[in-house]
């Protein structure tokens, strides 16, 4: 199947609508049963949770093949190129460990808590 640019655009763009506007209905719900900072920890912690399982298996996916050459080297299949089995792991200073905690909190007692706590006073 190929799609045209403009089609991509708007099946994202559609994409975009629907999971965006899902999270505020989960929200509603949400609340209804459980404090509302509990439930946007619950969430973000899930959330968390499947983006660290997909770095994981991202940085892992040549150890996790079962059939790896031992030279450190593994040939792709259909071509004669070799790829590393080790991928090269980035260094994250203190600094930004502590830039990342004052925006993660930022946006979470900010931005989602507040829109999160605020719901509970809609109708």
């Amino acid at each position: 199947m190929n799609l045209n640019h403009q089609t991509k655009i708007w099946l994202v763009l559609i994409s975009l609508w629907v999971i965006n506007g899902s999270s505020f209905l989960a929200i509603k719900v949400a609340i209804d049963t459980i404090p509302p900072l509990l439930s946007a920890g619950l969430r973000f912690s899930i959330a968390g949770a499947i983006l660290f399982t997909i770095y994981f298996l991202q940085v892992n996916r040549f150890k996790l093949w079962k059939n790896h050459d031992p030279e450190n080297s593994q040939k792709l299949r259909g071509s004669g190129r070799q790829i590393p089995v080790e991928v090269p792991m980035e260094r994250i200073t203190l600094q930004q460990w502590k830039d990342s905690i004052i925006l993660g909190v930022t946006l979470f007692l900010g931005g989602q808590g507040l829109l999160t706590w605020g719901a509970q006073y809609l109708t």
